[in-house]
């Protein structure tokens, strides 16, 4: 049986995995689609999806083995297109007993658009963002402690003002 203290520390384990991809691929996206800044990279159809050209340069990401769907220890891409940015959503798993896992996720930007109904181009790439990949379980044990002693604390002081709300 798996106390706790092992499934908050898988779970941060799995955090600072999803995170260390998650800055990988950012960094990989922002080199594969340099060479398509003002050019078409979406095609609206019925709905989005990458170009062709786009496409086959973006699955040698999708096509490695880290990418063969949520099993323990192997990641997941999802695209979100939006109006004018396309995020993407990586996720792995975790066990949690015999029979159940928990998914862990990170989303961030992968390029900005401006388009029309006749495909939509992109117009630059964002910035890296840095996620932590240094997470540890006591880290977070003492962080939750000192929440649910701040959050005692200002239900005290509510407390204390009720008569002035």
């Amino acid at each position: 049986m798996n106390t706790d203290h092992e499934l908050l520390a898988r779970r941060v384990a799995t955090r600072n995995l999803v995170n260390a991809k998650a800055n990988e691929l950012q960094a990989e996206f922002r080199n594969l689609l340099a060479p398509f800044i003002n050019k078409k990279v979406i095609k609206v159809t019925p709905y989005s999806t990458w170009t062709k050209q786009v496409a086959q340069v973006l699955d040698t990401v999708t096509s490695r083995p880290d990418f063969a769907g949520p099993h323990t220890g192997r990641f997941r891409l999802v695209y979100n297109f939006c109006a004018y940015s396309v995020y993407a959503e990586i996720d792995t798993t975790y066990r949690i007993d015999e029979h159940s896992v928990n998914y862990v996720k990170q989303e961030f930007c992968v390029c900005r658009l401006d388009g029309n109904c006749d495909g939509v181009t992109l117009t630059s790439l964002p910035d890296l963002a840095n996620f932590r990949t240094d997470y540890t379980a006591e880290e977070i044990i003492e962080k939750r402690a000192k929440l649910a002693e701040l959050q005692a604390e200002l239900r005290a002081v509510e407390s204390e003002l009720r008569e002035f709300r």
